[in-house]
């Protein structure tokens, strides 16, 4: 593959957990030999390559590997092995706040922001307008970001995130907390990334988003790749390995009725005795849709 935009390689990253603090202190005496940790390994010998141009899913359950992977890729945390190259510009959206002085007011942390990217003060102040304009913050966008809600953070993180125009888009499911309104301008401005011939990572629990956004994706388990192919191909599977975890749960945990809700009206020939909302797709418990998605319940 020439000149892939991503590369990683035997990427690998152990953390340590001590029971207490003192027991980090006893392990790190000269002379000491009795190991005091227990070591957790959250990616484990991590393989792949995305061309250029490429727009990639990242998908997976809980705990399987996935915002270490992007941490170690944008570079707040570094691998215990193994190694990567990103060829280009990169910009990331990760953690709420990520990247954001809470003290700054959000015209600051925008300037702020465009110089830890290496953008002069001019330069700056070009993109000024276009970030708060597509972040509608208005006259907020002079009050200190810790004022700001969960969603004016995201605002602001994606607005200059896509503004400085990088080579390379890491994003992480934070456009979750985001408005309808908001997110469809996101998902909007990601597409016409695409058809740019960007290269985008992007992480997220919506299988539908992975499958209309992206060309191909990667199954995270346990710290590893378990499959890395089209993103149709890759999400069915990670479906279908999702229900099967769900029906089986189901069979061991089934509903009582003693804990169901009392009906107020009732004949007797029928009743609910239960009802949620669920992913139409991995079957799994779902508070938040989006205006495309797909809605399921189950009764």
């Amino acid at each position: 593959m020439d000149n892939p935009a991503i590369e990683v390689w035997n990427l690998s990253k152990t953390y340590r957990l001590y029971g207490n603090p003192w027991h980090r202190v006893l392990e790190s005496l000269p002379g000491a030999k009795r190991q005091r940790h227990k070591a957790v390994h959250a990616l484990k010998d991590v393989n792949f390559h995305v061309p250029s141009g490429t727009c990639v899913g990242l998908v997976g359950g809980n705990g399987a590997g996935k915002s270490t992977l992007l941490k170690i890729l944008t570079g707040t945390t570094f691998p215990t092995g193994g190694g990567f190259r990103i060829r280009g510009r990169i910009a990331s959206l990760l953690e709420l706040g990520a990247g954001f002085n809470r003290d700054f007011t959000g015209k600051e942390n925008i300037f702020m922001n465009a110089a830890l990217m290496g953008f002069s003060r001019r330069e700056a102040m070009k993109k000024y307008d276009e970030i708060l304009d597509f972040s509608e913050l208005g006259e907020f966008i002079h009050a200190p970001i810790r004022t700001y809600s969960s969603g004016m953070v995201c605002r602001l993180g994606f607005s200059v995130a896509v503004a400085t125009d990088p080579d390379v888009l890491i994003i992480d499911e934070i456009l979750a907390v985001g408005d309808m309104h908001f997110r469809r301008k996101c998902v909007d401005r990601i597409m016409s990334y695409r058809e740019r011939g960007k290269t985008m990572f992007f992480c997220s629990h919506s299988l539908y988003d992975v499958r209309q956004i992206c060309d191909r994706a990667v199954w995270m388990k346990n710290g590893e790749v378990k499959m890395f192919d089209d993103s149709v191909i890759v999400t069915n599977e990670y479906a279908t390995y999702e229900n099967t975890l769900t029906a089986e749960a189901e069979k061991k945990t089934p509903w009582d009725d003693e804990d169901a809700p009392k009906p107020m009206h009732s004949d007797d020939h029928a009743r609910v005795v239960k009802a949620e909302l669920v992913d139409p797709v991995t079957r799994k418990p779902r508070n938040v849709f989006s205006p495309r998605d797909d809605i399921a319940v189950r009764v």
